[in-house]
Order: structure tokens, then sequence, then C-alpha cells
């Protein structure tokens, strides 16, 4: 199993989540979202070759939009979210999936660390006077 298509998505929403807790003292998903969106053009412009760049992409943005609107209305579609994640990482990499897919595979792998940083940095980084 490739180790960076786990670690890369999952850290970069991680930090971007707890940058965004600690200098604004919020909770709010939606700025360090709005910056997940950078990650598929970073990825793109990487020496990690991409066959289909504009699939990768829509894949991507497509699974940003499914893992945070419903968090707006169903507080508890993080948990969704993640166990997607994690199932699919046990799955997707053993088979030869179109590029769509693993751009979606990488967006909820951001969005599952947005969510756990988030957590993070709301009970462990933020101090409550």
């Amino acid at each position: 199993m490739p180790l960076w298509p786990v670690t890369i998505p999952l850290s970069f929403g991680f930090f971007i989540a707890c940058i965004f807790g600690v200098l604004e003292d919020s909770s709010s998903l939606l700025k360090p979202a709005i910056y997940l969106l950078i990650l598929p053009f970073v990825l793109w412009a990487s020496p990690i070759e991409i066959k289909n760049p504009k699939e990768f992409i829509g894949g991507y943005i497509v699974s940003i939009i499914f893992g945070i609107l419903p968090q707006i209305i169903f507080f508890v579609w993080f948990i969704i979210v993640i166990l997607i994640w994690i199932s699919q990482t046990t799955y997707l990499w053993r088979h030869d999936s179109p590029i769509f897919r693993i751009g979606i595979w990488i967006g909820l792998g951001s969005c599952t660390g947005l969510f756990l940083g988030s957590f993070f940095a709301h009970y462990f980084l933020i101090t409550h006077t």
C-alpha cells in the first residue's frame, strides 16, 4: 500500500484545522475547507504522476462538498465521512480504480484530517478561560 495518499491528505487537513483553530479561536470548518481546495493543485504540480488531473481534481472537489456541506445539517456527519474513508483506505489501493475515485478518496482523507484536527484544536490547543 502506498503511504502518501493516506498521510498527505490526512496531515494537510489536520494541520489546516489546527492552524485555523488556534489563530482564530474558532471551531468553524468553512475557512479550513476552502483551504483544502488547494491540495489537488499542489499534488498536480508535484512529481507524483497523475493520469488525468481534471478527473482527479473533480473527484477531490466533489468529495470536499460531500464531506463538509452535510455537516451543517447533520452534526454526526463527520463520523460517516471518517468511516467511509477508513473503509476505502483498506480497499481502494488493492484495485485499479478510476482516477476520479482516487480523487474522492484523497478528498475524504482531507475531510477526515479536517475533522480530527478541528477536534484536536478545540479540545487540546485552545485554552479556555
